[in-house]
């Protein structure tokens, strides 16, 4: 059978997908060093960031654009770790160096302090605000959070310079806790952010639920194959049709005689029903109608197949389809199943 164009086109997605999932689905995922709050790795500090927000019930949120844009109601910054890669620049250190003169606070964690200025690198007062600088990314990673007491000194600091949201004097009061997520390369957006830090078996399950959809989009309305007609219910076979084919099958299982009464009697039910006769009436009442309206051929014939039918002797394929065809000349005479 020739096959259609969506039936390749389908079977080249699943196959495709797959190729790919073989591909990735046993490699080892690695784990992210990055020290983002989306990260539950050990080097993440997603733990930290539920402590203090829905724990200890500070207004907390992330950071995505650089010191320069820093937002007014901001009372806290913590900066992990910043990458290489995204490093502050001097512009965002001289803004980042006035708004805590002006009264903000700024906590750096870095091992040994990488990564971040040198004016930021010592604990210190400045101006009308504080600089804390950590020399250990374990005071707020995941890894370090395993012991409560890692996070102590920094819980110390952030209820010295932070009212909760709960406690807040004023509606307006400075106390949003920024993380600083713009020097994790996450600045651009928190879609972006958050699909970065997705585990790859949420990706791959993505993928393919997209993929499905795209499949039963491209399908819709679609045979994937050639096209039948289908049979019309105004159609009456004739019970003699397949008779061969059948009466090989009960040969093999070497049940012609249940076959033959099978036939028999669906014949003597058809006739009951012509005749006006019950259902369940005996085969010599239905001998004597068909006498009685004149049928003396017809009722002749039909107590020939009945005797030949309830012989009670093993009958082989021909004389089964022998039996159909007498059943069909008396279908045909009586009209019982026109063609």
């Amino acid at each position: 059978m020739r096959i259609s164009r969506d039936a390749w086109v389908l079977i080249v997605v699943i196959v495709a997908a797959v190729i790919f999932l073989s591909l990735i689905g046993f490699a080892p995922e690695k784990e992210s060093r990055v020290p983002t709050t989306y990260n539950p790795g050990r080097c993440g500090v997603k733990a930290f960031y539920t402590l203090v927000g829905d724990r200890l019930g500070y207004n907390v949120d992330r950071l995505f654009d650089p010191y320069t844009n820093l937002p007014r109601e901001a009372a806290m910054l913590i900066v992990a770790a910043p990458l290489p890669t995204s490093p502050i620049e001097p512009e965002e250190s001289v803004a980042l160096d006035a708004w805590i003169r002006a009264g903000g606070t700024a906590v750096f964690v870095s091992d040994s302090l990488r990564g971040v200025p040198a004016r930021f690198r010592a604990t210190r007062r400045l101006g009308k605000g504080f600089v804390y600088a950590f020399d250990s990314l374990d005071a707020i990673s995941n890894a370090g959070m395993r012991d409560y007491r890692s996070a102590i000194r920094m819980v110390d600091i952030i209820s010295e310079h932070v009212s909760p949201s709960a406690v807040a004097e004023r509606p307006n009061s400075k106390n949003l806790i920024l993380f600083d997520e713009y020097h994790h390369g996450l600045g651009r957006s928190r879609k972006q952010a958050l699909i970065a830090h997705l585990p790859r078996q949420v990706k791959i399950g993505a993928l393919v639920v997209v993929a499905g959809i795209a499949v039963l989009c491209y399908g819709r309305g679609r045979r994937f194959g050639a096209v039948r007609n289908l049979p019309s219910w105004q159609t009456r076979r004739a019970g003699f049709e397949f008779v061969e084919s059948v009466a090989r099958l009960y040969e093999r299982a070497g049940a012609t005689e249940l076959a033959a009464d099978i036939l028999a009697g669906s014949l003597l039910q058809e006739l009951c029903a012509r005749l006006g006769l019950a259902p369940d009436s005996a085969p010599a009442d239905i001998v004597r109608r068909l006498e009685s309206v004149g049928r003396i051929e017809t009722a002749a014939r039909l107590d020939r197949l009945l005797a030949s039918a309830q012989a009670g002797q093993k009958i082989a394929k021909s004389e089964l389809v022998h039996i159909a065809r007498q059943i069909r000349e008396i279908e045909s005479e009586m009209g019982l199943n026109p063609s």
